[in-house]
């Protein structure tokens, strides 16, 4: 498993990338990615 500073900064280096426009797939991205950067595992996602 990373250590909390490399899951941080993978968080910002996935952050500070340009988006491709898809603001709804981006979104679970994101939060996965966040939720990993603080050993969430994959996180929480809701699905409708």
């Amino acid at each position: 498993m990373a250590s909390r500073p490399e899951t941080l900064q993978t968080f910002a280096n996935f952050c500070t990338a340009p988006s491709t426009g898809d603001e709804q797939g981006e979104a679970q991205v994101f939060l996965d990615r966040f939720f990993r950067a603080f050993d969430h595992g994959a996180g929480v996602f809701l699905v409708r």
